[in-house]
């Protein structure tokens, strides 16, 4: 069972999905500029926070089954890096949000042929391998890597890296849907208004994934910012904030 936490009185649904090696605490900063507005739901991933995980075979569609049983449909659903591929997964298979909102992510984080846009199977296959062997030390060398967009995003890490990880064996699956995740081929099929942000310091994400899946999807838009790294929604929360009222101004019936 996955642990959501809801807040706020506005009157719109918001649903908010952390990246890999986070919990829904990483939203603590952002959150009060929307509880005014937004009835706020933030959840945990698998094997992250408070939910428990998964079967060690459980792939993406059981992540997604997992996520949208925790969260309101009638919502506009936010996801961070890894936290955008069981929503995408989710909306390809019918789920219908009100819009979708992605934040450094992309359909695809592992660099295949013909698709440069990426870490390289073998970044992956290392950090996996790093879990088992020294976890502490393996999700610190990622903040590290999170951390060189900039004095803004080391800043907003500081808490993070005072707490310790979660077990290896917990961690390691969503890692792996990082390394085997390729949505490319299900875009077209989510017909949802949606927006992909994505920053030009991003060590993790280029920008032109976005701009690939946007183009892809029949209703979708990529917003840039050149100085957001990989945490746009810490570094750089009014620009974040504005094109999210851009896209609940847009799916209003």
């Amino acid at each position: 069972m996955m642990r959501a936490v809801t807040e706020g009185r506005g009157p719109e649904g918001l649903v908010l999905v952390h990246g890999w090696g986070f919990d829904h605490r990483v939203f603590d900063p952002w959150l009060p500029r929307l509880t005014q507005r937004w009835r706020v739901t933030r959840t945990d991933l698998p094997g992250h926070g408070g939910s428990a995980p998964l079967p060690a075979d459980a792939g993406l569609e059981a992540w997604a089954d997992a996520v949208r049983l925790a969260v309101p449909e009638d919502a506009i659903w936010v996801g961070w890096s890894l936290g955008a591929l069981p929503l995408l997964a989710a909306a390809a298979r019918g789920a219908r949000p009100r819009a979708l909102l992605l934040l450094a992510a992309t359909p695809c984080f592992c660099q295949r042929d013909g698709w440069p846009y990426g870490l390289l199977r073998e970044e992956l296959d290392a950090m996996i391998g790093g879990l088992a062997e020294d976890a502490r030390r393996t999700l610190r060398g990622f903040h590290a890597l999170l951390g060189r967009a900039g004095a803004g995003d080391r800043e907003a890490l500081r808490p993070w890296r005072r707490r310790g990880p979660g077990p290896a064996t917990a961690l390691e699956p969503g890692l792996s849907l990082l390394r085997d995740t390729d949505l490319r081929g299900r875009l077209a099929a989510i017909d949802r208004p949606t927006t992909w942000l994505a920053g030009g310091r991003d060590p993790l994400v280029p920008d032109g994934a976005a701009k690939e899946a946007a183009r892809a999807m029949p209703r979708a838009r990529m917003a840039y910012h050149p100085e957001a790294g990989h945490l746009p929604f810490l570094t750089h929360p009014e620009w974040v904030a504005g094109h999210l009222h851009l896209l609940s101004q847009q799916c209003r019936p």
